[in-house]
């Protein structure tokens, strides 16, 4: 009897120990994913969400501004009367802007991790500031920044790629700033947390606030980031996400060919792949 306590008690202490290992390759699996360790999103709530994001054609078809790849972006053909671009991190490579400067419009720049940007030009003006949700040394607001420059403007175009600060500073920027901008491009960071149910509801707070004021036209998966697979559907860990304003469109039929004729691959010499329309199906 003893013989067989003492069995117990060691199966006991191997399992409890088999389940501490287990759980400590998970956790360094999803630290390694990017992954919260909170409840998953349900399917619904998923599926939900990804139904907001169904990107439309519109009166404008999509010219791509700036190179072939990474720093290129697809946007609506409507840039007659636009005042100025804002266009916050700066790159090494300056080929969106030098599209809006050939036109003769005034860009907008600001990062604080470079001294300069990569070209000067009598119309950019650039802060050596990060986007952020308040002014300090080395932060500012959206909102501020738009108010210093352009205050009274709403023909502005905005290209954001702030490596994951965008999901607050949307959140935090004013209706009516946002209100200024008739194109929004984003890169958005980290887009794979939507698995989860809090980087879920943090995305569907700030798309339900863009899509108050914009409609979706493109969406380009980053290939640099690469992808995960979840519930069936693959998803990429940064995706480019063009709006328009709503009162600029008319005609609106939803987008079921991927990729557009315009995309390329952010780094060429790494797999590319696609986002399938079946994407943004609801299914309920």
């Amino acid at each position: 009897m003893i013989g067989f306590m003492a069995l117990l008690m060691i199966s006991s202490l191997y399992y409890d120990s088999m389940r501490n290992r287990l759980k400590n390759v998970a956790r360094l699996i999803l630290d390694f994913l990017g992954l919260d360790v909170v409840r998953a999103s349900s399917r619904s709530e998923f599926q939900d969400f990804l139904s907001l994001l169904q990107p439309y054609s519109t009166n404008f078809s999509l010219i791509r501004a700036g190179g072939k790849n990474d720093g290129g972006y697809l946007i609506p053909d409507d840039l007659g009367d636009l005042d100025a671009i804002y266009s916050p991190g700066v790159a090494e490579s300056s080929e969106f802007e030098a599209f809006f400067l050939e036109r003769g419009l005034k860009c907008y720049l600001a990062d604080n991790s470079v001294t300069a940007p990569p070209v000067q030009h009598e119309h950019i003006v650039f802060t050596k500031k990060h986007l952020g949700l308040w002014e300090t040394e080395k932060e500012m607001s959206l909102e501020d920044w738009v108010n210093c420059n352009t205050p009274d403007s709403s023909n502005l175009l905005l290209q954001m790629d702030i490596e994951g600060s965008e999901w607050a500073v949307l959140t935090q920027t004013p209706d009516s700033t946002l209100r200024q901008f008739r194109i929004v491009v984003v890169e958005f960071h980290n887009f794979h947390k939507i698995f989860n149910s809090e980087g879920l509801a943090l995305a569907r707070t700030v798309f339900e606030k863009m899509l108050r004021f914009f409609e979706v036209v493109h969406l380009h998966p980053n290939n640099g980031g690469g992808y995960i697979k979840f519930r069936g559907k693959i998803i990429p860990r940064v995706v480019e996400i063009t709006f328009i304003r709503k009162d600029r469109v008319a005609n609106l039929d939803k987008v079921k060919e991927f990729p557009h004729d315009l995309d390329s691959p952010n780094l060429p010499l790494l797999p590319n792949f696609h986002l399938s329309s079946s994407l943004f199906l609801n299914h309920k």
